[in-house]
C-alpha cells in the first residue's frame, strides 16, 4: 500500500440504496389582502419528489392567481442565515415551472412564494424537504471524519474558487481528471470551482503567493522542486493557509481558508493510473489531497476517501467524506469577520 499524502497545518494566518421517490405532493397557500377590496393570492406548489439522485431533474410546479396579482413566483432554500432566493419566474398566467436544484448532495429545505403586485400580500406554499443522494450507497459511517484546523478551516462558500493547473509533467489526461475530481468535490459541498488556465507555478509552502485571479493551483512536480513532498515520499500531498476570526452562517466561529494546493510526485505516476475505477487510481489520489485542500484531514476508517493509504475499489466518497464535506459546503452559508 502506498502513502496517499502528508497533511501539514499552518497555524498562523496564511442510497442507489433503494431509492424510493415519494409521490407528488400539493400544497396549497392563502394569503390575507393587505385590505378589504384587494385580491387574495391563491398559490399552489407540487413538488416532483422528495428523494432524487444527484444531477437528475426535480420540480416545483403548481399556480398563483389571480395572475393580474402576481409579480413574480420565487422558489427559495432556507438556509442558516434565513430564506435564499433559488430561481425566479414571472409567468406570464398563473401557472409557473421551476426545477429545484439538484448538483449536490444533502436535504434541503425549499419553499414556493408568490410576490404580489403593489398592496396585495405574498403568498407561501408549506415547506418541502428534498433529499439529493449519489447513485450509490456510501461505505462507512458518516462519523469517519477530522478536520484540518479547530475551529474548522472552510472557503467561503459564497466566493467562487478559481484554480489553476501545471500539468507540464503529468500524464495525459491529468487536467481531464482534476476537473472530474473537483465537480466531485462540488457534489459534495456545493462549492463552486472555475478553471482559470495552466500555470507554471509548483506549490512550495503554505505562505506561497499565487496569481491575482487564482487562490487554488494543482501541479505535479518532482520532489526535489517542492519541500511539500520532501517528507516520507507521499505520492501527493494536499492542504491549505487560512485566516482565523471568521463567523459561518450559523454564528460559528470558523477559520476562512485563503489559498489551497495540491501537488502530486511525478515520479511516481505508475502506481495511479488515469481515471477513478478499480485500482489505486489517479481519480482517487486528487479526490483525497483535494479534499485537504478544501479542509478534511485523514480518517481511521478505510472505506473513505480520506484514508491515509489507497484503496483498490472504485473511487469513491464514502458516508464519512460526505458528512465532512457537507460541514464545510455551502450549507454553513456564507463567512463574515
Amino acid at each position: 500500500m502506498h502513502v496517499v499524502s502528508h497533511e501539514v497545518a499552518s497555524r498562523r494566518a496564511t442510497a442507489i440504496a433503494a431509492i424510493a421517490l415519494v409521490a407528488p405532493v400539493s400544497f396549497t397557500t392563502h394569503a390575507a389582502a393587505v385590505a378589504d377590496g384587494l385580491p387574495v393570492i391563491v398559490l399552489s406548489a407540487t413538488w416532483s419528489g422528495s428523494v432524487v439522485m444527484a444531477g437528475h431533474r426535480a420540480s416545483a410546479s403548481g399556480s398563483a392567481s389571480p395572475a393580474s396579482s402576481v409579480r413574480r413566483v420565487v422558489l427559495q432554500r432556507r438556509m442558516p442565515d434565513g430564506w435564499k432566493k433559488v430561481k425566479s419566474v414571472a409567468p406570464a398566467e398563473s401557472t409557473y415551472r421551476m426545477r429545484v436544484p439538484t448538483g449536490w448532495f444533502g436535504s434541503f429545505d425549499y419553499r414556493v412564494k408568490a410576490v404580489g403586485v403593489r398592496g396585495v400580500s405574498p403568498a407561501y406554499s408549506q415547506v418541502k424537504s428534498v433529499r439529493v443522494v449519489p447513485s450509490y450507497n456510501p461505505g462507512g459511517a458518516a462519523s469517519a471524519h477530522t478536520f484540518a484546523a479547530s475551529p474548522t478551516a472552510r472557503w467561503d462558500a459564497c466566493r467562487v474558487i478559481r484554480y489553476r493547473v501545471n500539468a507540464a509533467q503529468a500524464e495525459p489526461g491529468a487536467l481531464k481528471d482534476v476537473k472530474v475530481a473537483l465537480l466531485r468535490v462540488h457534489r459534495a459541498t456545493g462549492l463552486r470551482f472555475a478553471y482559470n488556465g495552466t500555470t507554471r507555478i509548483i506549490p512550495q509552502s503554505f505562505s506561497d503567493s499565487y496569481p491575482a485571479d487564482s487562490a487554488l493551483v494543482i501541479a505535479w512536480a518532482r520532489p526535489a522542486q517542492s519541500p511539500l513532498l520532501a517528507v516520507g515520499r507521499p505520492m501527493g500531498v494536499g492542504g491549505s493557509a487560512w485566516e482565523y476570526g471568521f463567523h459561518d452562517a450559523t454564528g460559528a466561529a470558523v477559520s476562512r481558508i485563503r489559498a489551497g494546493h495540491v501537488v502530486i510526485d511525478s515520479t511516481q505516476q505508475d502506481q495511479s493510473p488515469a481515471g477513478f475505477g478499480r485500482g489505486k487510481t489517479r481519480g482517487e489520489l486528487l479526490m483525497h489531497e483535494i479534499g485537504h485542500a478544501v479542509g478534511l484531514q485523514h480518517t481511521n476508517d478505510a472505506r473513505q476517501i480520506m484514508y491515509p493509504l489507497m484503496q483498490s475499489g472504485v473511487a469513491r466518497w464514502g458516508a464519512g467524506d460526505l458528512a465532512g464535506l457537507a460541514k464545510v459546503g455551502v450549507n454553513q452559508g456564507c463567512l463574515t469577520p
